[in-house]
């Protein structure tokens, strides 16, 4: 087990975060606890950021998703080109692709930098990798951390240091507006009037704690 520690400056309203992983007894698992403490009541965006490996081949990844609700395209600069148009937020996939490929298949044949917001998901999502005949989940608390981001580095940001190299499938479980941060939460925001949570409210005395998991294990080659 190891636990690691940001303290913030004195001015901050944000006292520490802190960050505790441990291995899941006999199992391929890692089981992360990760807490908030604050100087003063304070409302705060939080979001977590797991990213994992893609294979190089087109389309030798899938990912997993359990029900959720729209869709939301990134509606600022991603640091290269979008792999779907900006639109209105949307339901399913297939409408997201215009049925050209499928979204959910990765890594895509044309380099992009994709963000996408999934509001009201199930806690849980995997990556399966036939490349190499894994599968990956991530589990977390849907109650606190409602919305998933989709982080799909696809080669598409040119910019150091990733200089149209990096693939990657960011799986960010969040409570915020993407990565907008705070003066993006407020009620007069697109997501907040369509019911999408974007922070948490933390109080001094108690401590902001939510726990997630990531977990491994075969799968058979196709």
């Amino acid at each position: 087990m190891v636990t690691a520690r940001i303290d913030y400056p004195n001015n901050s309203p944000i006292a520490s975060l802190s960050r505790q992983v441990r291995g899941r007894p006999g199992k391929p698992a890692l089981e992360i606890t990760f807490e908030i403490r604050v100087r003063c009541t304070t409302q705060v965006p939080v979001g977590l950021h797991p990213v994992f490996r893609l294979p190089e081949a087109v389309g030798d990844a899938r990912l997993i998703l359990g029900r959720h609700g729209k869709i939301w395209s990134y509606p600022s600069d991603s640091g290269g080109v979008s792999a779907f148009e900006y639109r209105e937020p949307i339901a399913t996939f297939e409408e997201l692709a215009n049925g050209a490929f499928d979204p959910l298949n990765l890594p895509y044949r044309t380099a992009s930098e994709t963000l996408l917001l999934l509001g009201n998901i199930e806690g849980h999502v995997s990556l399966q990798n036939n490349a190499e005949n894994y599968r990956a989940t991530l589990t977390w608390d849907a109650e606190a951390l409602p919305s998933l981001m989709l982080w799909i580095s696809n080669m598409g940001r040119q910019s150091a240091p990733w200089q149209g190299q990096h693939l990657a499938l960011g799986l960010e479980p969040v409570c915020a507006p993407f990565d907008l941060g705070q003066a993006m939460i407020g009620p007069e925001t697109p997501l907040a009037k369509a019911g999408t949570k974007t922070a948490v409210s933390i109080h001094p005395d108690t401590p902001w704690r939510t726990q997630y998991a990531i977990g491994v294990e075969p799968v058979l080659s196709h």
